[in-house]
């Protein structure tokens, strides 16, 4: 648990910003069914053009746009120390 708190407090967090809410509010009424925080996570993702790295593909694969990846799938890689049921999304910015 120790490696997870140190690695996450490596981590930078993304805020909602304006052009989030922009996304979200495209979104709703695209009528996109999933869960507010979940919806505001794709949000994020598509303003900044990120990458988003989850596990739960049965949600974010109905948001159209986000480039999803799926590390808890074989040929991915696992960051060393981190425990499965922390790793919920990461956002990657495209460079």
């Amino acid at each position: 648990m120790q490696a997870t708190l140190d690695y996450f407090s490596l981590v930078n967090v993304l805020p909602f910003t304006y052009d989030a809410l922009q996304h979200l509010e495209k979104l709703r009424a695209e009528k996109v069914r999933i869960g507010t925080q979940d919806l505001r996570i794709a949000a994020i993702v598509l303003s900044v053009n990120g990458i988003l790295v989850t596990s739960n593909r049965r949600d974010f694969d109905k948001v159209p746009g986000p480039v999803i990846e799926d590390w808890s799938q074989k040929n991915h890689f696992f960051l060393p120390g981190i425990e499965i049921g922390v790793l919920f999304c990461y956002v990657y910015l495209k460079r």
